[in-house]
């Protein structure tokens, strides 16, 4: 093993954990959009030429080596792109203008949830849309400066360089939505049904998604007055054992930062009651025990999952436990109550689904050159049955397609993946948290089911 290798991965370790102690410190203080000096060392690493190296080395070597300089160059490829200051100085801009309008939201969703006013809740919609309208213009400038930006480094798009560093292509990520959207058929029906009955009269329109038919939202706010202490507690009694630096956030995303795994792992969760809270949490704590299972022998560069799509697949295996009925019941929940949560996740789930289609397709469009809106229409008839023109632009206020680009397309490929994995402790550490990033996911996979 050279020991330029080791030297390398010590100096990028150091720049990440500063850079990510930087992020936690920003959100924690709520002086979101700020970076520390990690950032900077990673982007002086990425314009040197150790990335260079790393791929040549890569090439001529195999085992546990060529794995970590893979791991290594992508993290570096990802820094020439990202740390380009045009590109980082939009990413900041539209990040703390996003987080910004995150405060009023609370009482806008409470809204659209049960006011049975559907003139209100569209209102309402429409206040939360209105930032997506005001920063769609300086998002497409960023998907510009990332496509132009990828092209450099030889990637057809930005959205083809993203997929393959995250072990994706755009065929499986097709695929993907194909079975997402029949698996969520029969469910976006009932769902569909239930909303047209609220409503009363069709078709549905986009402010009418946040609807809660099985009046689960009151019924989880009695038995989840504490959302997140509730999610630590059941994971607790299921055998997980926690990260220990975990703290509340009233405002802002909730949010896993890795900051040096397996040992420091902190998590942001969100504060209030509530079923979807209760799977926030959930989902975030997912995040945290895949981080903190790793094998801590493990060099830094494989204490990672091998793939978003697979840390993605954990997280949604784990917060899929709130809308199982035995687990709920298993949890001290009433039989009854139990059941109509589980209706309540079922309902929340074949909507994300669906919404989840449309997503992807519009942050493909975008990066591809297509037309978006035209995109999110089409796809919208098909997956929705009503007209969503007027929502295309509102997506931009979503953080995911400026902080995390492509993760949703990695959304959609985990949700295939987590109907596989079992949500036990023991299982889930030793054949997928301990492993870290020692093989590409679909390997790891393979060798989970045949232990």
């Amino acid at each position: 093993m050279p020991g330029w290798l080791d030297a390398a991965e010590a100096e990028l370790h150091a720049a990440t954990r500063d850079e990510l102690v930087a992020q936690w410190a920003a959100e924690t203080e709520a002086e979101r959009g700020t970076s520390g000096g990690g950032a900077v060392r990673l982007v002086a690493l990425a314009a040197g030429d150790l990335c260079e190296r790393l791929a040549e080395r890569g090439a001529a070597c195999e085992g546990a080596e060529a794995r970590r300089c893979e791991l290594l160059h992508r993290r570096l490829l990802l820094a020439r792109v990202e740390g380009q200051p045009e590109i980082a100085a939009l990413v900041a801009e539209l990040t703390l203008a996003s987080w910004s309008a995150a405060a009023g939201d609370d009482a806008r969703l409470a809204l659209l949830r049960g006011d049975g006013d559907r003139g209100r809740r569209e209102r309402a919609w429409r206040e939360r849309a209105a930032l997506g309208h005001k920063l769609w213009p300086r998002l497409r400038e960023l998907v510009e400066r990332r496509n132009d930006a990828a092209r450099e480094l030889g990637a057809a798009s930005y959205y083809a360089f993203r997929l393959r560093l995250a072990e994706l292509d755009v065929p499986e990520v097709d695929r993907a939505l194909v079975e997402l959207g029949h698996a969520s058929e029969a469910p976006w029906r009932e769902a569909r049904d239930a909303l047209l009955a609220m409503v009363g009269a069709g078709p549905l329109a986009p402010w009418d998604l946040h609807l809660d038919p099985h009046g689960t939202g009151t019924l989880a706010s009695s038995w989840l007055p504490n959302a997140a202490e509730a999610a630590e507690a059941a994971l607790r009694a299921s055998g997980f054992s926690l990260p220990t630096e975990r703290v509340r956030v009233e405002h802002g995303r909730p949010a896993t930062f890795a900051i040096d795994p397996p040992g420091d792992v902190r998590v942001l969760l969100p504060v209030g009651a509530g079923l979807a809270r209760f799977r926030t949490a959930l989902h975030e704590l997912g995040h945290a025990l895949y981080s903190a299972g790793h094998d801590a022998a493990l060099p830094w560069s494989l204490r990672d999952a091998p793939a978003p799509c697979l840390h993605e697949a954990v997280a949604q295996r784990i917060s899929a436990l709130a809308g199982e009925r035995a687990w709920l019941v298993a949890r001290g929940v009433p039989e009854q109550d139990a059941a109509r949560l589980a209706d309540g996740v079922r309902h929340e789930q074949a909507i994300e689904a669906r919404l989840l289609v449309l997503q992807v397709g519009l942050e493909r469009a975008l990066y591809e050159g297509a037309d978006p809106v035209a995109s999110w229409q089409t796809l919208g008839m098909q997956h929705l049955g009503f007209d969503v023109r007027g929502s295309a632009r509102a997506w931009a206020r979503v953080p995911h397609l400026v902080l995390h680009p492509t993760l949703l397309a990695s959304y959609a490929v985990a949700a295939g993946i987590a109907a596989g994995l079992r949500a036990a402790p023991e299982w889930l550490t030793a054949r997928i948290f301990r492993p870290g990033a020692t093989w590409p996911w679909r390997e790891l996979l393979a060798r989970a089911a045949a232990r």
